[in-house]
């Protein structure tokens, strides 16, 4: 088995979010801002998630797409059966995701934390460039990816999980209005967020 690294993931988002961007520029710009719209672009059977799981299959071993999975939004599994057919119960977790378009971005943190996969994704999203009108506002996404790090150390405190499980928070947010969001990542072992593929 071969184990998605998060380079292999950050890589396989940024060329699918390039094509997309290539092809739908300004619907990609539309539905950026609208909920319900965005969640269906990011997770539904031929969503963007579900395209960066196809491009991470092409020099890898098989994978399916789940999503809506027990409490989990999205899944990569793969493996054999244990248990029913489909790969309702797969004997490999290879990627959960998580997707928060609101605040509570601990709440999605806290439930990737007691799942068992090496690699853990969150999405979400900081305040837009021309919205950081506060401190508060400046230094949401710091404070915010300091308490994910922390809620993961006080778990592994309690019952360490594997030390190779790497968790990757890949963060939106826009420069200017009506603009392609801008794409940075983090992780529990680089806490600085870098910027990766823009709008």
């Amino acid at each position: 088995m071969t184990r998605i690294q998060p380079c292999d993931f950050l890589e396989a988002f940024k060329n699918e979010w390039n094509s997309r961007v290539e092809k739908n520029r300004h619907e990609v710009s539309d539905i950026y801002g609208d909920s319900n719209r965005w969640t269906n672009f990011m997770f539904g059977n031929e969503g963007f998630l579900a395209s960066i799981m196809t491009r991470l299959t092409e020099n890898k071993t098989e994978l399916e797409y789940k999503r809506e999975y027990y409490t989990l939004d999205a899944l990569y599994v793969g493996g054999e059966n244990l248990y029913r057919q489909n790969r309702t119960y797969p004997s490999e977790l290879n990627v959960l995701i998580e997707h928060e378009q609101g605040d509570n971005v601990e709440e999605e943190m806290w439930k990737l934390i007691f799942w068992r996969s090496p690699l853990k994704v969150i999405i979400f999203y900081d305040w837009n460039e021309y919205e950081k009108t506060t401190n508060a506002r400046r230094e949401w996404l710091d404070r915010k990816l300091i308490k994910l790090v922390d809620m993961l150390n006080k778990a592994n405190a309690y019952f360490p999980e594997n030390q190779e499980t790497n968790y990757l928070f890949i963060i939106g947010n826009r420069v200017e209005k009506d603009q392609l969001p801008n794409w940075r990542w983090a992780s529990n072992k680089q806490i600085q967020p870098t910027s990766f593929v823009g709008g």
